[in-house]
């Protein structure tokens, strides 16, 4: 609708003001109604022109003109007429609509509704109206009113008076709960903006547990409206800043995990709200934090300032002063615990001044009063745990983990207390690991970056120098020294095993201790496993000093043990596929006997320019005889690793170099207890046949075509060799063997061709046990 400013020039105001005071209270409504539209028409279509600008000669003067341009022009007698309805009390629907227009306005022409309804009685009368009156709608219409006029007013830097403040807040408290849902919105709208005015002091003063949690339980409710939670959103964050205390009540409220919920909206006010917030809290947890390192500080120094209300000679070390600032770190270290664990809010508590002042709290934790698993250092080392745990925010704030983190938690290993040495060895080798691994922040050799470096001189200066001491400490405790020396090497061992850190490990000579630990540990483990392989690869580490040790023992045992749960997961009935295997743990096995077949092979063999003399080559083999307590579990583990290729790829390989190392006759022959061992039983075939029906099935193309084709392969010249040896590795060496080896070629043969077709060499394996076996 657009009115042409000539219609002033009717008179129309004149006349609406009159029939304002007629006695009918119908006329009054209806007149009231029709000036509340065309006050609003005149306030939004208007437009300032610098050219002219306003003037008010006497608020008291009625002929006094407002004039907002050129051309539209309103008498100050309307709005000061308005405003007498409205604080004389008239009928209450002609109130009603007086304030609706002031709701209106404010809503879209700020400017007008500032200058047409400044009078300081307004505000007042609004608020009795939300409170007092007994027509909801009403209410609701000046609860809106109020929400806008404080707003502008707070815009044009206005002064409240710490009544009209506290007398807001009780509007607010009413609107979230017996005006709600309808108020809700204009409630949070009043509350932020009292918490922005120089007078929030007075609006923090009326916050309680029931106005917090009228709050929250908007800022949860999943089917309100995303604005509006938005809003109560932006509204936390403002009493957090006002009051941190209110942080903790709200985090055991679950605030983190509401934040995470309402992140997921994907709406722009509400994202815009969450980012908000991020920055607000990445601005005060350092602040936090410093304020609980000068705690801190003050307690250990015995110099604290009192609470208000206490005398400066109360606080004494144990004292009232004293337990009420441990309380306070205790809350303050929940901050930060808390909101790691919300994922929109994480990266915001993880900055380089964040975790440069945890360092520095963890520095503190053992300085008396405090000690060693006090509230200080629980708290800390919580927060460390679960920065920890963030591996992809460790890597990104790598320079001051390193800087910091890191060797705070080295100065506690030698901790009078076992759990706490136990949390800081976790903790620092865990993300010593993390960094070796990433290529990005690990980068050995000439061209390494400055944190590359960094890294390494921590490692080689601070915890290298460590090692010898956790390595005698009481378990489980020298198992992280071998976990911390396992990732180093298999990390160098690829890289170079002439790296600085290498160099030092070998100067430190851990290795009689890292067997002895190994020897001691009741079964085997990931991390020694990879461990032992590192050092067979670098040349540490030799395979007769693993046979004497008692590794190849420990090594066969694991590989049976992962095969008996393998086939008692098949006995029951259930699916192979979800049988509870550790990959890793076979992997590293199944590395580990890899590369112990390979040096026995290279042992034998020699070096392609020398040869080995029988003799030699014999006595390698008889100290190697003890590997081929692995040979029957190996087989047990092709079925149990079919449907992960990579880890049936590499048992595959270990089955064939136990062929091609110990499989020659004159060598079983030469070495007694290799007899009757290395030999294909009726179900060590039936494996092998599942290894080729699997091979079958593998997709066309790419890389696990190729694999599968080099599975069938190895299975064939497994196969081949038992079959062609004399005398036949098989066993019971019987005719229904030979015909179920011969049944089973021709059955994969079939399946093949039917597939994709067969390779040359897998062709001629194929033929020459059958015709062996027709033989």
């Amino acid at each position: 609708t657009f009115l042409d400013p000539s219609v002033e020039e009717l008179g129309i105001f004149t006349i609406l003001l009159e029939y304002l005071s007629d006695p009918s209270h119908v006329v009054r409504r209806k007149s009231m109604a029709a000036l509340g539209e065309l006050l609003f028409y005149v306030a939004t279509q208007q437009t300032a022109d610098p050219e002219e600008p306003d003037t008010v000669e006497s608020e008291n003067n009625s002929e006094a003109r407002l004039t907002v341009n050129s051309r539209w022009k309103a008498s100050l007698a309307v709005t000061n007429r308005v405003m007498d309805v409205i604080l004389s009390g008239d009928d209450e629907i002609v109130v009603h609509y007086a304030v609706k227009m002031v709701e209106n306005i404010a809503a879209q022409a700020p400017d007008s509704a500032l200058r047409w309804f400044s009078s300081p009685d307004l505000i007042p009368f609004l608020q009795r109206g939300v409170r007092d009156s007994g027509w909801k709608e009403f209410r609701l219409t000046c609860f809106a009113a109020l929400a806008h006029m404080t707003r502008l007013r707070a815009q044009r830097g206005a002064d409240f008076k710490s009544e009209e403040v506290t007398s807001s807040m009780l509007c607010v408290h009413i609107g979230l709960t017996d005006l709600a849902p309808k108020a809700t919105s204009a409630a949070l709208q009043i509350f932020g903006t009292l918490l922005q005015h120089p007078r929030s002091s007075d609006a923090m003063a009326a916050v309680d547990t029931d106005l917090f949690d009228a709050v929250f339980r908007i800022f949860d409710h999943r089917r309100a409206s995303p604005v509006v939670r938005g809003k109560a959103l932006l509204v936390f964050t403002l009493i957090f800043r006002l009051d941190i205390r209110w942080l903790n009540v709200a985090l055991d409220m679950k605030y983190a995990q509401a934040v995470d919920r309402l992140s997921q909206q994907k709406d722009k006010y509400v994202n815009q709200c969450v980012t908000v917030v991020v920055a607000a809290v990445a601005d005060f947890v350092p602040a936090i934090l410093h304020q609980l390192y000068d705690e801190a500080g003050r307690l250990i120094t015995g110099v604290s300032v009192p609470p208000p209300g206490a005398a400066a000679g109360d606080f004494a070390i144990g004292g009232s002063c004293y337990e009420a600032g441990i309380m306070a770190i205790q809350a303050g270290l929940q901050i930060p615990m808390h909101l790691l664990s919300c994922t929109p809010l994480r990266e915001a508590v993880v900055t380089d001044a964040a975790l440069r002042l945890v360092a520095a709290l963890l520095d503190l934790s053992e300085k008396p009063p405090f000690e060693a698993q006090g509230p200080l250092q629980l708290g800390v080392l919580l927060v460390i745990e679960s920065l920890c745990a963030q591996t992809a925010l460790i890597l990104e704030h790598a320079d001051s983990m390193i800087a910091f983190i890191l060797p705070a938690l080295l100065a506690l290993h030698r901790s009078e207390s076992g759990d706490t040495r136990f949390v800081v060895l976790k903790c620092f080798i865990d993300t010593l690991g993390v960094f070796l691994n990433d290529d990005h922040t690990y980068t050995p050799g000439h061209t390494a970056s400055p944190t590359s470096q960094a890294l390494v001189a921590l490692v080689c200066e601070q915890a290298l120098p460590i090692m010898p001491h956790v390595l005698a400490d009481t378990d489980p405790f020298p198992q992280y020294a071998v976990k911390l020396v396992s990732v180093i090497v298999a990390r160098d061992c690829v890289g170079g095993a002439d790296s600085r850190v290498m160099h030092e490990l070998r100067k430190l000579q851990l290795l009689p201790q890292l067997l002895e630990v190994l020897q001691r540990r009741a079964g085997v483990s990931v991390h020694g496993l990879r461990l032992l392989h590192g050092l067979l690869l670098t040349h540490d580490l030799s395979l007769g000093q693993l046979v004497k040790h008692g590794m190849v023992q420990q090594m066969c045992a694991g590989l049976q043990e992962e095969v008996q749960q393998a086939r008692s997961v098949a006995d029951s009935g259930e699916d192979p596929a979800l049988q509870d295997m550790d990959h890793a743990l076979v992997d590293a096995l199944l590395s580990l006997l890899e590369e112990a077949l390979v040096e026995v092979h290279t042992l034998a063999s020699g070096d392609g320019q020398r040869q080995v003399p029988p003799e030699q080559r014999l006595q390698v083999m008889a100290e190697a005889a003890p590997l081929a307590d692995a040979f029957s579990p190996l087989f047990g583990l092709l079925r149990a690793t079919a449907t992960l290729l990579s880890l049936l790829d590499r048992a595959t390989l270990c089955a064939l170099l136990f062929v091609q190392v110990f499989g020659a006759p004159e060598v079983m022959d030469a070495i007694p207890s290799l007899r009757g061992r290395l030999v294909l039983e009726a179900g060590h075939l039936n494996e092998l046949f599942h290894v080729l029906d699997t091979s079958v099935m593998v997709e066309d193309g790419g890389q696990e075509e190729a694999t599968a084709s080099t599975l069938q392969e190895r299975a064939l010249r497994i196969l081949h060799w038992a079959i062609c040896s004399d005398p036949p590795k098989i066993f019971p060496a019987v005719s229904e063997m030979f015909r179920a080896v011969k049944q089973g070629v021709n059955t994969f043969l079939e399946k093949s061709a039917e597939v994709r077709g067969h390779s040359p060499q897998v062709v001629t394996l194929a033929e020459a046990i059958i015709a062996t076996v027709g033989r």
